[in-house]
């Protein structure tokens, strides 16, 4: 009986690791989600998670550079290199666009969403 609540316990955190959300920030990934945004495709419930999940990599990185830089610093260190830059950019146009369309989102994609934004109010004071 021991070994099944092991396993019972085992596949639940890999469930919850495998839906965590917790993507690293990917330039590719970014790039298509923004050409999608601009030819006005639609977006699927996957979409929308994919686009959630790098805006929250992104404001990580954000954040992560406030950190270390502090509040007067942190933006030009993300903005010294054209893939900064172009991070920086993808960052402006998710939240514009996450924005835009919250009403077309999951319930659960609105919450994630919400707590990234909430993130931001160390970075944005």
């Amino acid at each position: 009986m021991k070994f099944f609540k092991l396993l019972a316990a085992a596949l639940c955190f890999l469930f919850l690791a495998a839906c965590s959300g917790s993507s690293a920030y990917n330039a590719e990934e970014c790039k298509q989600l923004a050409e999608m945004a601009s030819n006005k495709e639609s977006f699927t419930e996957k979409d929308y998670g994919r686009m959630i999940d790098q805006f929250g990599a992104i404001t990580k990185t954000m954040t992560d550079a406030y950190d270390k830089y502090g509040d007067e610093a942190y933006m030009d260190s993300l903005s010294a290199t054209p893939e900064g830059k172009e991070m920086l950019t993808y960052f402006v146009g998710f939240g514009m666009y996450l924005n835009d369309h919250t009403d077309d989102m999951s319930n659960s994609q609105k919450l994630n969403y919400a707590k990234i934004a909430k993130g931001l109010e160390k970075i944005t004071k």
